[in-house]
């Protein structure tokens, strides 16, 4: 396989163990019906951080393999430190606590005793978020930069986020139409804000706000027009949500690129950039025109407006503010003692500040587990110390910031643009970089990826370029060895799909109270599987040597529809009969396969006991995690059924190997994840 293909293969890992490590530090099972959104289980937050853990460590055996890939020793050690202080804050908290608080109850003056209690799995869960938001760092800083480290991936990983932002909109114009219809024939007396699918108006708004930052490095790459024009439709769609913190640093620096883009582009467009300032001056006039000046206090769309400024902002601003002030007071009274120097674990401290600020007299108690200040959030998780080494990590990549500014003003202005939106926006909100969240990887994309990756490039112009022209060398003749390498992959693909499939099944039978005889024969269905489609893909990959495409396929579909078919009907009928029928067709078409090659007896035995090997490690080990899970606790079939299709969407790149023609998705991928594009 090549270099491009093999690069393939990892950047589609590295994407999916960022996209599960954001489901994980989400917390929630999006796709249980019985109870949507759901929290984990333990069971389940033990079976996705292994997941997680087990395609890490493919990730990186497989750079090392194909990229020679050397550690970041330094960065290591720091993460270390940082987990190291994390376990000892685990370790000193006591599973009961009490605060003491005064209240005024009935004009009295009282003291109120809570009882905080933290369980061993409570300690569990935030251990493992630990370990993967270390895992996640290492990710952000070390990796990521490496590998979007070119001009259209980098455009490309923008546009997600753009398109995502987009996607929110048209979400929230079905989810919230009730919102746009009350402000249309009522204004802005009982509106309820739209909150698209994130249900949450606050993390919407901060969505838009993401897709704009995205743009303004867009459009500093790449000033077409309709980059100019999604920016503008998602500006126009955060006013909406009225959110203050979003909507004014939004603005703010909307103002600050066009500004900046139009000094950069004047020569070259200065028709378009005249009419832009006309429109500039038109918009600031009309936020002069609120003033209260005599003579315009009666005009209508002046008065409503003016009212909305006073009302939200100027009104409700302080009291915004004020309540903000409360969470961080509260916030420095429960971080004492060795609380101070190591914090009180991920999840823990925001459980604890949760209950803290609770107010027994207050009938409409301001309650949140989150501080609303990134700095005091990373405070109150890891203490002193991981604050410090947090700081002096944003210190360093401010520097690295200001560094590539210098040299490079197409991604440095953006860069800076959106540091200081960050830097202002964590003030008031929980926003922090290097998060395992959904909204912290993606911050820590948008204010530190295209510094870093272009850092990154410019350091190291000899590697990056010996990898594009390694990755542009594809494989177009199919060597007769090759058939021993698609045999492998075969076994392996199939193992891991049938192994976690067996397993969802036994879950399902589990959950029904089926009989043991049910158990044994979809084992034993299961298991004639396991042997039978390695080898009669391999003797039909065969035919395809031979050139007999339309054959191969033909073949090859039949097959798939027998095995899986077999399976699958037995799900619905459970009968001795079904097990019969379907183990003597899939034994049956493995007879026939093989009497295609007769002629061809060699396979190289001492290979094929390799790899049968190899699967039997891959099944010994899944069934020693899953099938104790699957026993002994909840079922687990919604992560189970979520992880068989992340199988298959692994096995994607094993496609390209099995088609010799050109293919169109094919096509995309490489253009999406492998490292073939110049800077």
């Amino acid at each position: 396989m090549s270099l491009k293909k093999r690069n393939l293969t990892c950047h589609i890992i590295f994407w999916i163990i960022l996209i599960l490590i954001g489901y994980f530090a989400e917390n929630v099972v999006l796709f249980d019906k019985v109870d949507f959104q759901r929290t984990f289980s333990t069971v389940e937050y033990l079976l996705l951080f292994t997941g997680i853990l087990m395609l890490v460590g493919y990730y990186f055996y497989n750079e090392y393999k194909y990229n020679k890939y050397k550690p970041n020793i330094g960065l290591i050690i720091i993460l270390l430190m940082l987990g190291i202080s994390g376990v000892i804050a685990l370790v000193l908290t006591p599973n009961i606590q009490y605060f003491t608080t005064t209240e005024v109850v009935s004009g009295v003056e009282t003291t109120i005793v809570r009882e905080f209690i933290v369980t061993n799995q409570d300690k569990l869960h935030s251990f493992l978020f630990l370990f993967v938001a270390l895992i996640t760092v290492y990710l952000l800083v070390a990796i990521s930069p490496r590998i979007v480290s070119f001009k259209k991936y980098l455009l490309f990983v923008l546009y997600v986020v753009v398109f995502v932002s987009v996607i929110s909109i048209f979400a929230s114009y079905f989810l919230d139409k009730d919102s746009y219809i009350h402000l249309y024939n009522n204004g802005l007396v009982g509106y309820e804000y739209p909150m698209s699918f994130l249900f949450n108006r606050n993390m919407y708004a901060l969505m838009l706000m993401l897709g704009t930052f995205a743009l303004y490095y867009i459009i500093s790459l790449s000033p077409k027009w309709y980059n100019h024009i999604l920016l503008l439709f998602i500006v126009i769609n955060m006013l909406f949500t009225f959110s203050k913190a979003a909507i004014g640093i939004t603005l703010i620096t909307y103002i600050a690129n066009f500004i900046y883009r139009m000094i950069v582009t004047f020569k070259k467009h200065k028709i378009r950039n005249f009419i832009f300032f006309f429109f500039i001056i038109a918009v600031v006039s009309y936020l002069f025109l609120l003033l209260p000046f005599p003579g315009l206090e009666d005009l209508s769309f002046l008065s409503e407006s003016r009212r909305f400024v006073y009302d939200y902002f100027i009104k409700l601003g302080p009291r915004t503010f004020s309540s903000r002030s409360t969470i961080w007071n509260k916030t420095s009274e429960i971080m004492f003692g060795n609380y101070f120097l190591f914090g009180r674990g991920p999840r823990i401290f925001n459980d604890t500040l949760a209950l803290y600020m609770y107010d027994i007299t207050d009938p409409t108690p301001l309650l949140t587990a989150f501080s609303h200040n990134g700095f005091i959030e990373i405070f109150g998780q890891f203490g002193v110390i991981g604050l410090v080494i947090y700081l002096l990590g944003l210190t360093a990549l401010i520097g690295v910031i200001i560094y590539v500014a210098i040299k490079n003003i197409e991604i440095g202005f953006p860069s800076i643009l959106v540091l200081v939106a960050f830097l202002i926006y964590t003030l008031v909100e929980t926003s922090t970089l290097f998060d395992p969240t959904i909204e912290g990887m993606v911050t820590t994309a948008l204010v530190a990826l295209p510094s870093l990756s272009w850092f990154y490039h410019q350091r190291r112009p000899k590697v990056n370029n010996k990898i594009v022209e390694s990755a542009e060398q594809v494989e177009k003749i199919y060597d007769k060895e090759n058939i021993f390498v698609f045999f492998r992959k075969v076994t392996l693909y199939s193992t891991l799909i049938l192994t976690i499939a067996f397993a969802f099944v036994f879950a399902f039978f589990k959950e029904q109270n089926y009989e043991l005889n049910n158990y044994l024969l979809y084992g034993g269905l299961t298991l004639i599987l396991l042997i039978s489609v390695p080898i009669t893909t391999h003797q039909l990959y065969k035919i395809r040597i031979k050139r007999k495409e339309f054959l191969f396929w033909f073949l090859f579909i039949i097959n798939f529809i027998v095995s899986f078919g077999a399976l699958f009907t037995y799900i619905l009928f459970q009968e001795l009969l079904i097990f019969i029928i379907g183990g003597s067709v899939i034994i049956s078409f493995l007879i026939i396969s093989l009497l295609f090659n007769r002629k061809n007896k060699q396979v190289n035995k001492k290979y094929s006991l390799q790899t049968f090997l190899y699967s039997a490690a891959i099944i010994l080990l899944v069934t020693l995690i899953v099938f104790p899970i699957i026993f002994t606790a909840k079922t687990t079939l919604v992560i189970l059924g979520e992880v068989l299709v992340l199988l298959l969407i692994l096995s994607i790149p094993f496609i390209n190997n099995v088609c010799k023609y050109k293919i169109t998705l094919n096509d995309k991928m490489l253009l999406a994840f492998a490292r073939n594009i110049k800077y």
